[in-house]
């Protein structure tokens, strides 16, 4: 438990600090206009969100709403697993789609996006995210549990460094 909540710790710690160099490379290349645009339009886009108490209500609300959400996700990930036949495989697309989601929950949390539109993203380009965390599942299903943790423990940063 306290090696998950330490890891937690520090991918979030990587994923900021990622998110920080980008952010400066971009500011210092040729293209700082076209990012001011991009930054722009996505100040335009959290302006839906009323500012003040309100906003911190909201905030918190879609926080308590994406835990329950992913938390009653990954109760549907351990029933189906037990299914015969297909249960692996349905087990296999719900584990790479949860890696995934959690993988860009990063990025999105940095950048303010809403959680609707996260929801959005994901369900219009499901097949993407099943893609982008199968290396995390292939991991999880074909190694021992220490190897695939100390795998999962090198990927999954890599993933969310790879949003960046």
């Amino acid at each position: 438990m306290l090696g998950f909540i330490l890891s937690n710790i520090w991918y979030n710690d990587i994923a900021k600090h990622g998110f920080e160099a980008i952010e400066i490379s971009d500011l210092n290349s040729a293209e700082a206009l076209r990012q001011g645009e991009a930054l722009a339009s996505l100040n335009m886009a959290n302006a839906e969100r009323p500012s003040g108490l309100g906003g911190v209500m909201i905030g918190i609300g879609e926080q308590v709403y994406s835990i329950l959400l992913l938390t009653f996700f990954f109760l549907e990930v351990c029933v189906v697993g037990v299914i015969p036949y297909i249960g692996k495989i349905l087990n296999f697309l719900l584990l790479s789609w949860m890696y995934a989601y959690y993988c860009y929950e990063y990025k999105w949390n940095f950048s303010g996006i809403s959680l609707k539109k996260r929801l959005d993203f994901f369900q219009s380009n499901w097949a993407f995210f099943a893609g982008f965390g199968s290396p995390c599942v292939l991991a999880i299903f074909f190694l021992s549990p220490l190897v695939s943790g100390a795998l999962m423990a090198i990927l999954f940063p890599l993933n969310v460094c790879s949003l960046s």
